[in-house]
């Protein structure tokens, strides 16, 4: 396993992606839980679990900060609308 800093890998990934390490796993983290929303027939409390959330409420605070918008309207949204 490499050994590298905090402080090193935030700018190798801000060097590469334009964002800090943490935005970039907060994005991809909110992509698992579109897909499993849109594409598997699990709760928001099973899919709060299997993203390791330690509870659905975090999953659903965590999804609001990060789109302005709740589960259920994003999920309105999509069926108005289709996937975007």
């Amino acid at each position: 396993m490499m050994s590298i800093s905090r402080i090193a890998l935030n700018k190798a990934v801000e060097n590469e992606f334009g964002v800090t390490a943490v935005h970039l796993l907060k994005q991809r983290l909110l992509q698992e839980i579109k897909n499993d929303l849109l594409f598997s027939d699990l709760s928001v409390k099973e899919i709060a679990y299997k993203l390791q959330f330690s509870a659905p409420n975090h999953l659903m605070r965590f999804f609001k900060q990060q789109t302005g918008t709740t589960v259920g309207e994003f999920m309105e949204e999509v069926k108005n609308n289709g996937v975007s």
